[in-house]
């Protein structure tokens, strides 16, 4: 499903920190991360989509609720918005002792938590 307009404004006040517009986010690197994110999230909770009333109009289908789905497609699309920041997965803040913060690799980690209630186990 492409990220709508709605998400992906979500998703730019949520990495400017409410601020609505910062400085350096390009809507198409908002949207491409959006993208991605929903890839990531759909394929890990198994979301499809299928053809609606109107065949224009996807209706998805998934064990998750929309709202825990859509705040899993912000935290992760936010996350791969950051990695842009901190190449190699390394990201320098004005520390004092000037030491480096190592940032998640799987950025799924952040969400995982919270769609595990409504997947199944991984139980045999």
């Amino acid at each position: 499903m492409p990220a709508t307009p709605e998400l992906a404004d979500r998703l730019k006040q949520f990495v400017s920190s409410g601020a609505g517009s910062a400085p350096g986010i390009h809507d198409a690197f908002i949207e491409g991360c959006l993208s991605e994110a929903i890839a990531l999230v759909d394929r890990h909770t198994g979301t499809t989509y299928a053809t609606g009333v109107e065949p224009s109009t996807p209706v998805r289908v998934s064990p998750v609720p929309v709202e825990v789905l859509e705040r899993a497609y912000i935290e992760v699309g936010a996350d791969l918005f950051y990695r842009k920041s901190a190449p190699q997965g390394v990201s320098q803040f004005t520390a004092v002792d000037g030491s480096a913060i190592r940032l998640r690799r799987d950025p799924l980690d952040a969400v995982r938590p919270m769609l595990a209630p409504y997947l199944p186990g991984g139980f045999a």
